[in-house]
């Protein structure tokens, strides 16, 4: 998908250097993603309120849902400390010079 084109490390820095920019720079960083809340809350809030996924989250089949949300939810719970979900963002920060 287009919002992830960029997604790996080294994807952008290339392209940016494909467009002729010099100095390019490339630092992968990490920081704590939390989620004060439960797996549930968290899953719902993202099935409803982040927009670029919703028309993707309403092309499943009905019938698949169900099994799709159990296996989310599971993967979440991994992450839940009984208070919150703890996640780390990967992050890729690119500076250039044109």
């Amino acid at each position: 998908a287009v919002v992830f084109k960029f997604g790996e490390p080294g994807t952008l820095s290339l392209a940016m250097r494909a467009a002729s920019f010099r100095d390019v720079r490339e630092e992968s960083r990490a920081i704590p993603w939390i989620w004060p809340g439960t797996p549930e809350d968290l899953w719902d809030y993202f099935r409803t309120a982040i927009v670029p996924f919703r028309g993707l989250f309403e092309s499943i089949p009905a019938d698949r849902r169900a099994a799709i949300d159990t296996k989310v939810l599971a993967a979440i719970h991994q992450h839940y400390d009984g208070k919150q979900v703890n996640f780390e963002s990967r992050f890729v920060v690119v500076t250039a010079v044109k």
